[in-house]
Parts: structure tokens; sequence; C-alpha cells
């Protein structure tokens, strides 16, 4: 059995990439991480690590590796995007034979922060980091992630402009491809900058003769607040080819609110667009944009958790504007009689 931030065997060294993860949690604090960073740096200046401060501060990488954690994280940590770079983050594949169906959930990563994260730009803020995860394929039953941007604590964005993308996923039960995910309790926040979450390819291959789609969600987050404020931006979306799958998702999530103020602004695109189940959503300021990608879907879906007894199911909106291209759902609690 694999925990998170373990997975099955790796998909090899490939020509050109190296096959190792920049590990910020390492016991020499950081040291080789850094320099296997630089090794794939794309300016004239090398990025550079603060370990006391447990700042990485990225000045134009192209950084892609067959490890199935590209860069691992420590608690607290911060990102720094260097105005005028750009920074990628590439993540590699995994094939797995492993099952246990929800028991048992496999990994590989872009990035994972092993606590609280916060991202931010430089003076201009016009720094960009992008991130991918790579290829999970399981032919067992075991619940099978491929997640671009993880963090066990909160993520906070500031500044700069983040765009995270899940790699295609497959198990014989359930695959999910993740743009962003945070462990369970935990919360992101977006005050400054842009932050986009991008659902990748899943599917289920139980019936090989007829494999359907599986889990695509731009952003997820279980039992914990997503808030946009200030001048932020949020986007939550699925590559082309997921979008109109019925277990597609732009934002997802699952007992917790979403908040959005100021001049901010969140914008999601799916089957589902925006899909808060057991919670609220409340709006004081900015602009909620959503979108159904078909007929079938929500642009928007908030409702009550009964069974947990979870959340009002409630829009409040007391400024800003809510724009729905599509379905908005308000799933009444259930009433006895």
């Amino acid at each position: 059995m694999f925990a998170r931030g373990e997975t099955g065997k790796g998909g090899g060294t490939k020509q050109g990439l190296v096959n190792a993860s920049a590990d910020f949690t390492a016991s020499d604090g950081g040291a080789a991480a850094i320099a296997l960073l630089n090794t794939a740096k794309n300016g004239a200046e090398s990025s550079v690590w603060n370990g006391n401060t447990k700042t990485l501060t990225l000045k134009g990488v192209s950084f892609a590796t067959t490890a199935t954690t590209a860069v691992k994280l420590p608690d607290g940590a911060t990102v720094i995007l260097a105005d005028g770079t750009e920074n990628r983050v590439i993540g590699g594949g995994a094939t797995a034979v492993q099952d246990g169906k929800h028991t048992n959930k496999i990994y590989v990563y872009g990035i994972y922060a092993a606590g609280a994260l916060t991202v931010r730009g430089e003076t201009d803020g016009t720094g960009k980091l992008f991130v991918n995860s790579g290829e999970h394929i399981n032919s067992g039953n075991a619940w099978t992630y491929s997640a671009a941007l993880y963090a066990d604590g909160d993520l906070t964005v500031k500044g700069g402009a983040v765009t995270a993308q899940g790699g295609r996923t497959s198990s014989t039960d359930c695959a999910f491809s993740l743009g962003i995910q945070l462990s369970e309790g935990h919360s992101l926040s977006v005050s400054g900058g842009t932050l986009t979450g991008i659902g990748g390819e899943s599917c289920d291959t139980e019936d090989q003769n007829d494999i359907t789609e599986s889990f695509s969600e731009g952003i997820d987050i279980y039992r914990g607040n997503v808030t946009v404020s200030g001048s932020g931006k949020l986007l939550a979306e699925n590559v082309s080819d997921m979008a109109g799958g019925d277990l597609s998702f732009g934002l997802l999530i699952s007992f917790g609110n979403l908040y959005v103020s100021g001049s901010a602004a969140l914008t999601a695109t799916s089957y589902t667009a925006i899909e808060i189940n057991g919670g609220d959503i409340r709006l004081s300021g900015g602009r909620i944009s959503a979108s159904e990608t078909t007929i079938y879907g929500d642009a928007v879906s908030v409702g009550r958790n009964d069974y947990y007894n979870a959340g009002n199911g409630n829009i409040e909106i007391t400024g800003g504007e809510l724009a729905c291209v599509g379905n908005l759902r308000v799933r009444a609690p259930e009433t006895d009689g």
C-alpha cells in the first residue's frame, strides 16, 4: 500500500530528463534541490532557496523529471515568482498494479507541499509558474490520482500567475486528474495574482470493452473553504476532452464555503462548473462567472448535506455579480413527511 506522497513504479528515465525530485524537505536543507532546479534554468539568473525562511525564489526554470513528484516543499514554504520569468515544473508518470479501492489512494504529483504553502509575485507580479503532474496508470482498483499542485495544508496565493494541470489517470475503479487539491480540513485563499486549476483526462477501465470517463477536477477542496478577495483571480476548468464528462468539475468544495469579495473574480467552466456540497456561497463583491459545458450539467450547484448535517445550501449576495451560463441549482434540505 502506498501512502500519499508515494506511488507505484516510475516510468523510467527518458532522454533529456532527470530521475530525481527537487526535495526541499531533505536533510541537507534543500541544497541538492536548488542545485537540481538550477540545472534546468532557462535564463541568466539562478533561482534561490533560503532554508531559514523556507522561501524559494524562482527566476526561470524548465524542470522536468521522471520522478513521480517533481518538487517537494516543507510546511510553511513560500514560493516567489520573479518578475518577467516563466517557470515550468513537470512531474513523471507511473504504472501500478494496486487494489484496495478507496482504502488505498495512490498519487503522483507535480508539486507536493508537506504543509501550508504561499505563492506570491515580486513588485510587478509578472512571474509565471506552470505545473503538470504525470500520467498515472493503474491496472488494479486502487483509487488513482494525478495532482499537479497538492498541499497538505492551506494554500495562499498573493501574486503572480500559477497554472496547474493534472495528468492522465486510469483505474478499474475511480481515477482522478486534479489541477489543485488540498488535504482534508484545509482552505484556499487567492487575494492577488491568478490561480488556474485544470483537471486532465481520467478514465475507468473496469470494462475494457466500455471504458468510461472518471473524475476530472480543476480544484478539489474537502472540509475547507475557498476565499477569493482583493484583486485575486481564480479559474477552474478541465481539458477539452473532459469538459463534457458528467464526473467533471471546475471547482468542487465538499463541506465548506465559497467567499468572493472586493474586486476578485472566479471563473469556472465544466460539466458542473461550481459544486458546493454541504456549504454556502457568499458573494459580497467582485464577480462569479460559471458556465456549464452541456445542457445536462450545472453552472452552479449548491446544497446542504443532510446525511452529514453539513452546511445550509444558501447563496447570499450582498454585492458583486453572479453570472451563470446554464443551470443554477439550489438543493433544498430534506424534510420529513
